[in-house]
């Protein structure tokens, strides 16, 4: 400890006190040296005049020559106990510059931040489910099958705190994880599909599907994320998104994705420009014709709550 308080105080004397104290003495360079020849020119004067003889300057140099020497002491020692005064207003003035930065730096950061985009739930109910009539053909175009599914989604909204042309989210992309409750056993995890972009099966089979992913959010703007489905023929449960599409053939229904189970919680991330943003909530399967309880509301979170801590047992 006495070591450091040592070291900074043979740096603030090595590296601030003395170049002060030195910066200001060359900075008054011309003052000294008119003082000198003022002192020099009053002494010459006096001998001139016969007030100071040649042979009293011999004889009382000292006498005469204290004031002059007094007078350089003083300005060292003015310069002296000067330069903690102008280090310290020196510091003060680095702080009130520091402070004004730190003032306008928060404001710019405040302005970026009402600038971003601010991806929402739509409240009120922003888990939803919405009845799909799906009709199923052969190659000769008949129907073969037709069942009325019952899909669970969740609708977000862009709502920016203001419309600047920054708040736009761009080629945001979904995440979504399932846990089964009460065991909180990570069943699936999927890229999300946005329900108003384009269907898979509307494009050429050797068309890349990724460009389905990422959707763009306006001020404003609301989409919808397929979360679940009942299947209205087996009334088993699927997690939907585009891989589904791939299986027309099998009426949609793609093994992998199967919710084994009856309480299921679910987290989404979203991200993209200037967007990160997670959300949970839990829902129950159920027989009714709605075919999902929520069970808890969506809330943005930071950590994953486990469904043991918050579901009531099976």
């Amino acid at each position: 400890m006495e070591k450091r308080r040592a070291e900074r105080y043979r740096d603030f004397f090595c590296h601030r006190f003395l170049p002060q104290c030195w910066g200001d003495i060359k900075a008054s360079v011309a003052e000294q040296v008119v003082g000198i020849v003022l002192a020099f020119l009053i002494l010459i004067a006096q001998i001139q005049l016969g007030v100071i003889s040649k042979d009293a300057i011999r004889v009382n140099f000292l006498a005469i020559a204290w004031p002059y020497a007094a007078l350089i002491g003083m300005f060292v020692v003015y310069h002296t106990l000067r330069a903690p005064w102008l280090v310290s207003n020196s510091h003060m003035d680095a702080i009130s510059e520091l402070k004004t930065e730190l003032t306008a730096s928060k404001g710019k950061l405040d302005a970026l931040e009402k600038a971003k985009p601010r991806i929402k739930l739509k409240d009120p109910d922003a888990v939803y489910t919405e009845p799909v009539v799906q009709r199923f053909k052969n190659q000769h175009n008949c129907v073969i099958r037709t069942q009325v599914d019952r899909f669970l989604k969740v609708r977000f909204i862009n709502d920016p705190e203001t419309s600047s042309p920054s708040a736009k989210a761009k080629e945001i992309i979904a995440t979504i994880d399932y846990y089964r409750c009460p065991d909180n056993a990570h069943v699936l995890s999927i890229d999300g599909r946005w329900s108003e972009s384009t269907q898979p099966s509307g494009l050429s089979p050797l068309e890349s599907k990724v460009g389905l992913l990422p959707a763009d959010f306006v001020h404003g703007q609301q989409r919808s994320l397929d979360i679940a489905y009942r299947d209205g023929h087996s009334g088993k449960y699927y997690a939907w998104n585009n891989d589904n599409y791939n299986y027309v053939n099998q009426f949609y229904v793609y093994e992998k994705h199967l919710l084994d189970g009856k309480h299921f919680r679910v987290e989404i991330r979203l991200r993209g420009e200037n967007v990160d943003e997670r959300f949970s909530f839990e829902f129950r399967t159920s027989h009714a014709e709605k075919a999902f309880d929520i069970e808890r509301n969506p809330t943005p979170f930071l950590l994953s709550i486990p469904c043991i801590q918050g579901c009531p047992s099976e």
